[in-house]
């Protein structure tokens, strides 16, 4: 009886938490603009001259997908 009753407990406390978490991920996403300004700054940062123009599009490729966003064709 008990056991049924910790089950119960434990499950309704998880569903709270991925709800909150769920809720905390859409309040803090960052708009298109910000992710690519973002993702342009810190790419070029370091970035020595024998990076060619494909490993520029795939590392801001890369850096934009971590955000949730995938980069527009021109």
């Amino acid at each position: 009886m008990y056991k049924s009753q910790i089950i119960v407990a434990l499950s309704v406390g998880m569903l709270f938490a991925a709800t909150e978490l769920a809720s905390a991920q859409k309040a803090n996403k960052m708009t298109y603009e910000q992710a690519y300004e973002k993702c342009r700054t810190t790419d070029m940062v370091g970035q020595g001259s024998s990076a060619g123009p494909g490993q520029h599009y795939t590392r801001g490729a890369a850096c934009m997908k971590k955000y949730g966003y995938r980069l527009k064709k021109q």
